[in-house]
């Protein structure tokens, strides 16, 4: 198969500078056009005092507020499903997908393809090639995932599975039918199927063909890859995105870290202040997006704490930099189960079922899967709050009482996963 043109995005032939100045003017050409296509940036360059045109250099983009995933919410709510944020006509959308909140994620053709894209250059960065089977283990339905990567392994000329999520003895089963040789696949169930291959005494190493798992969508310890590595007898490479900016990094085969795409600005900032930090520090990942034009995020904060964002030229050649492990979230949005949940949709499930105390999310992982608690204030009916939360945030919960009070000063989030 011909290489994917503009696929590689150049980042092996141009240096760091080159690299800083053409985003700068993509950047200006984005905010110029977002300063009179969409209401919302529109809004927020003149409360901000920002004139678009004034974005010569990068120094000049932290004029601006970050945005923020409850702020996207909001806004679609009050004009769904797209919000002021739009920046295209609404008939030029041809996907949307739902997520929690509700949130709608949409693209243009032109934007879809560059999503397609940019999931592309991810699994290329990790190693895939047109030879490999890939077992697809991710959610089909309503969020961005599973077709968008589906596509993306396509473009590589994989041939792809679309296996989706549970029933980890059947995708054993295909794994070893089909000779599967790459997965993509968040780390809980990795673990799952780890326990399953336990329990049918398979050895990966003599009755699988894997060569390669990208894992994705939830926090790890700092030891989980080499222990996956080492049960799986395959390279365990990871992925970083979201539904506002996806597949933004990617690990390659030097580790290391996850290489950035070039295609977006970053920035690393204290969870606290909001002030850049040190180079080598732990900090939020902040991402300007340069290229989307329907559904543009200008200095998204996505909540996630990584362990660094290291500027060096990788001994790969590629001369973006690198991320390290997502370390955990700040703010009260958690990500279980690879989901997003959000305290908001959780309080409007709650009223609609007469429960009008304060409720607190807690959040474990007492084996290889996240669980989550509501503890709301004051005698409920558990069972058919869980039911109705269960169809609200799209997982199963356990709703626990507790006596009116108890949650006065409790934090509305409580993660209690050990990594």
């Amino acid at each position: 198969m011909p290489p994917i043109i503009g696929f590689r995005k150049g980042e092996l032939e141009v240096d760091a500078d080159q690299r800083r100045r053409r985003n700068v003017e993509l950047l200006r050409r984005q905010a110029e056009r977002l300063a009179v296509s969409s209401p919302f940036y529109e809004r927020r360059f003149r409360e901000s005092g920002v004139d678009p045109s004034r974005f010569t250099d990068l120094a000049a983009l932290r004029e601006l507020p970050f945005l923020t995933k409850a702020e996207i919410i909001a806004d679609q709510k009050q004009d769904p499903p797209y919000g002021s944020m739009l920046a295209a006509p609404p008939e030029a959308i041809v996907r949307q997908y739902i997520g929690p909140g509700p949130q709608t994620t949409y693209f243009t053709a032109a934007d879809y393809d560059v999503t397609v894209e940019n999931a592309a250059w991810a699994f290329d960065t990790n190693g895939y090639r047109a030879e490999d089977v890939i077992d697809n283990t991710i959610m089909y339905h309503w969020v961005i995932a599973g077709t968008t990567i589906d596509e993306a392994f396509r473009r590589l000329g994989c041939a792809v599975i679309p296996g989706g999520i549970g029933n980890p003895r059947m995708h054993l089963e295909v794994m070893t039918w089909s000779k599967v040789t790459g997965l993509f696949v968040f780390p809980t169930f990795l673990d799952e199927l780890e326990a399953k291959a336990r329990e049918l005494d398979i050895e990966p190493s003599r009755q699988l063909y894997l060569r390669l798992v990208t894992i994705s969508g939830e926090l790890r310890s700092a030891d989980a890859k080499a222990r996956m590595s080492e049960f799986w007898g395959a390279e365990i490479r990871e992925i970083y995105g979201g539904a506002e900016v996806p597949f933004v990094a990617s690990e390659g085969s030097c580790g290391g870290g996850m290489h950035l795409n070039p295609d977006f600005i970053f920035e690393l900032v204290h969870p606290e202040n909001g002030e850049p930090v040190e180079t080598g520090e732990p900090g939020v990942l902040v991402v300007t997006d340069l290229v989307r034009q329907a559904y543009p995020m200008i200095r998204y904060f996505t909540g996630d704490i990584t362990e660094y964002l290291d500027p060096s030229p990788c001994p790969c050649g590629r001369t973006t930099g690198k991320i390290g492990r997502i370390l955990g979230r700040v703010g009260d949005i958690p990500r279980v189960k690879g989901l997003f949940v959000v305290p908001s949709q959780v309080r409007e499930c709650l009223t609609a079922c007469g429960v009008q105390g304060r409720f607190q999310l807690v959040v474990e992982r007492p084996g290889t899967q996240d669980s989550l608690t509501i503890k709301v204030e004051g005698e409920v009916d558990a069972g058919r709050v869980a039911a109705a939360l269960k169809e609200a945030i799209r997982m199963s919960v356990t709703v626990e009482s507790v006596p009116p009070g108890a949650l006065a000063d409790a934090p509305l989030v409580d993660d209690r996963r050990v990594l």
